[in-house]
């Protein structure tokens, strides 16, 4: 069989490359290489007890059937009760649907909205799969460059990029790859522009809400823009916040027109959520204390990893991120220069290369998150390998010559 077989939508379409990053990382990892991975982007945290013992009980009860394509009735409620409780926004059931992860969801809206030749507005640096799914679902994606400090969408960059044809806007706070979080101000400066346009909908993407370090807070475009609660998909979910990766459970918050749509397409596709996991993620939505004891966490990794690779001259002045769980390194000072057998490294996918060969450590190139030359480095790992990782950067670095 050939692949003269494949429709062109799956030909053009990108493989995620921090998922075929972390998968090379295991395949060498297999075959005896010692190899530190910071390209998986998923908390190294196991699933805390209390949803898990809910999931055990869910088998030896027998909740193991099909469930409403929706998503269970208690488990919407207990997300309705979740955003009302850490993020003062007011939803009701029928404005909430649970899928399988926050991508299920995304594709999903997308699919439900998007017509041939439809914009969607991507800020880079993006997530790599926004792009992909808004192409896989017969969009455009229009690509808009950030602010070249902060790394974040500008209001006055959203309104020379909108047109007639545009359908969404993406925004993603807190972002992979760049940690960066949106203030108040900057939210409300987006959103005065979008008031301006009523036939763009806005998918906010908040599914590292939970990773937002002092003095930076996590706030919602609805929170300082609610006459665009209409027009907004917050998505969000179990995975990050509450270390259920691999549980498969996301969740969007929208309008009921949207919600609705979404439901039929995945009653035609994936049929309904997990009954399990959703007894899981009933029991997640409801904590608070396991995420802030991984935030806090994550935020004594932030520092170690920006305190060992600060004293790389290559890597200059670090961006300590706000949220999330990633350093965005810029690259400028090293792309150029040659490794100790004559290699010029050219690009950051180069760099990446050469750290994996050289340093035994694994990330992700600028250029999958559509901003180069940059780096992408997880810092989601426990701190012995943040520390050890780090500093094989910072040697295998100052091998480089001119």
């Amino acid at each position: 069989m050939t692949a003269s077989i494949l429709s062109q939508k799956v030909i053009n379409l990108n493989e995620s490359a921090s998922l075929k990053a972390a998968a090379l990382a295991q395949k060498l990892i297999s075959e005896g290489r010692r190899i530190i991975n910071f390209s998986i982007g998923e908390p190294d945290f196991n699933t805390p007890d209390a949803p898990s013992l809910e999931a055990i009980k869910a088998i030896t009860m027998g909740k193991t059937h099909y469930s409403n394509p929706q998503g269970n009735l208690d488990l919407r409620e207990s997300i309705c009760e979740k955003l009302q409780r850490d993020n003062a926004l007011d939803y009701g059931t029928d404005e909430i649907i649970v899928g399988s992860g926050g991508k299920h969801i995304i594709y999903h809206a997308f699919l439900a909205t998007i017509n041939p030749d439809d914009e969607v507005i991507v800020p880079s640096p993006y997530w790599v799969s926004y792009p992909d799914i808004a192409a896989l679902c017969g969009g455009k994606p229009i690509i808009v460059q950030p602010n070249s400090e902060s790394l974040k969408l500008e209001a006055e960059e959203l309104e020379k990029n909108i047109s007639a044809k545009t359908k969404w806007v993406v925004l993603n706070s807190p972002s992979n790859p760049t940690g960066a979080v949106y203030t108040e101000d900057e939210l409300q400066a987006i959103a005065e522009v979008l008031k301006k346009q009523p036939h763009v909908l806005i998918l906010s993407d908040e599914i590292y809400e939970k990773f937002v370090y002092p003095p930076a807070k996590h706030v919602s475009l609805v929170n300082v823009a609610p006459d665009l609660k209409e027009r907004t998909l917050i998505v969000n979910g179990a995975s990050k916040g509450y270390a259920m990766t691999g549980w498969r459970i996301g969740f969007g918050a929208g309008s009921t027109t949207l919600v609705a749509a979404i439901k039929k397409l995945i009653s035609q596709t994936t049929t309904c959520p997990s009954s399990i996991s959703q007894e899981a993620a009933k029991v997640a939505f409801s904590e608070t204390q396991p995420s802030i004891m991984m935030r806090d966490s994550f935020q004594g990794r932030r520092d170690q990893a920006v305190t060992i690779l600060s004293t790389s001259e290559l890597l200059g002045d670090i961006r300590k991120p706000e949220g999330a769980f990633y350093l965005f390194l810029n690259l400028e000072k090293i792309v150029g220069k040659q490794t100790a057998s004559g290699k010029v490294l050219n690009m950051d996918d180069d760099v990446v290369e050469f750290l994996l060969e050289e340093a035994n450590v694994s990330t992700v190139s600028g250029s999958a998150y559509g901003f180069s030359p940059c780096l992408r480095i997880s810092f989601a790992c426990s701190i012995e390998q943040i520390t050890q990782g780090c500093q094989a950067i910072v040697d295998a670095l100052a091998s480089l010559k001119d």
